[in-house]
C-alpha cells in the first residue's frame, strides 16, 4: 500500500446514499476534496497523511484545512 494515494472529492457516495468518509472531532461534519496517502510501512504499521476541506457552517464558523500525518497499525482480522 506504500504510495497509494485515495482521492475523494465529495463528501457522498450518492449511488449508496451513505458518506465516503466523516471524522469525529467534537461534531462530525463532511469532507472534501479528502486525500489519504500511505507514506511508509514498519512492520505492520503504516504512516499516513490525510488532508480534506472542511466547509463553513459543518463543524466550525468558516472553512477549515485539516491536515493530519500519523502512524496507524495493522490489525489482525477480528481485532
Amino acid at each position: 500500500m506504500t504510495g497509494t494515494t485515495l482521492i475523494l472529492p465529495d463528501a457522498w457516495n450518492s449511488e449508496y446514499n451513505e458518506p465516503y468518509f466523516t471524522l469525529y472531532v467534537f461534531e462530525h461534519g463532511d469532507l472534501f476534496n479528502t486525500k489519504l496517502q500511505f507514506l511508509e510501512k514498519q512492520g505492520n504499521a503504516y504512516r499516513i497523511r490525510l488532508s480534506a476541506r472542511i466547509p463553513a457552517g459543518s463543524v466550525y464558523g468558516g472553512e477549515t484545512r485539516l491536515d493530519l500525518q500519523t502512524w496507524m497499525e495493522r490489525l489482525p482480522d477480528g481485532e
